[in-house]
Formats: structure tokens, sequence, C-alpha cells
């Protein structure tokens, strides 16, 4: 193992869990502060395979990452990394099967995660939903427009948009 390989294995950690620090969009609650650069990221697994060839580290089985407050699990975890020359570089991140995210008391769920790092848009797929204490989105997907610090959420054929909103008690009433 070279320094080249854990350098992508932390690259690819920190991306993802910094994309999805900034799961909840602006209605459940403010993003939290960025973790320190030095910050460790912890992953288990039952097999990683990393692949310079096919420039792509996979985490199969179980999956657990940490970072701070922000967790992940799912089936697998896939990082592609760009073009020749560029091996530090994330290309895309892309969590599958049983999708769960936590971030103190906001919680997410979906199907796959996938994280495309150079256009900043994480999209959340399969009966996706957020929530933060009383207030929850579901759709079809969802989209985080890291960038232009947006979201959008989408209804489909199986799920319309539902949000559900909790307002504090004494706001709003005469």
């Amino acid at each position: 193992m070279n320094k080249g390989f854990i350098l992508a294995i932390l690259l690819a950690c920190s991306a993802c869990l910094a994309g999805l620090a900034g799961l909840a969009p602006a209605a459940l609650a403010a993003p939290p502060a960025p973790a320190k650069a030095e910050t460790p990221i912890r992953i288990v697994a039952d097999k990683m395979t990393y692949s310079q060839t096919g420039k792509s580290v996979v985490f199969e089985g179980n999956v657990e990452v940490k970072r701070e407050n922000v967790n992940l699990w799912a089936n697998l975890l896939t990082t592609t990394f760009a073009a020749k020359g560029k091996e530090d570089k994330i290309e895309r991140i892309v969590a599958e099967g049983s999708v769960r995210m936590t971030m103190g008391e906001r919680k997410g769920t979906c199907g796959r995660l996938t994280y495309d790092v150079d256009n900043g848009i994480l999209i959340l797929e399969g009966s996706p939903s957020l929530s933060e204490g009383g207030n929850t989105v579901k759709g079809e997907v969802i989209k985080f427009y890291m960038k232009d610090n947006r979201s959008e959420v989408l209804g489909g054929k199986s799920n319309r948009v539902e949000a559900t909103f909790v307002t504090p008690k004494g706001v709003g009433e005469p």
C-alpha cells in the first residue's frame, strides 16, 4: 500500500462526508460548521477493493463511515477517481443498498446516494427521506445543488413530494 492509495481513500471518504454534512435543506436546519481537515475518518466494511486501472475504491458489505458526528451506512460504497494524472481527484461517490445517514439529530435514508463532486450535486434516490425532529421531507428523488445552496425534491409515479414541518409553540398564534 502506497501513500497515494491511502490519500485516495481518505479523500474519498472526506468528500463523501463533507457532502453529507450539508444534507438537510434549509427548512430542516442550517448546515453545521465544516469539519477540520485533520478530523479522522473511520470506515468499516467486510471487504475493500482498490483498482488503479478502474480508478476506484469499493467498500462492500456492512459499510460504516464515521467522521465526527456524521455517520453513513450502506451495503456498498464506490468512489471513482478522475482520469490519469489526477488520482487524488474524486469524480463520483455512490452509496448503495439500505443507505442510512445521521448527523446529530438529522437522519436520512434512501436506496442510492450519488455525489457528483465536480458539479457539487448530491442525489438521493429510492424512497429518499430526510428528517430532523418532527420535520420531514420525502419524495422520489432529492437533489442538493451544493454550489447554489439549494435543494429540490421531486415526486414521481410511486412517491409524491411530502413535507411535514413543525411550528414551534407560540409562533403564528394570535
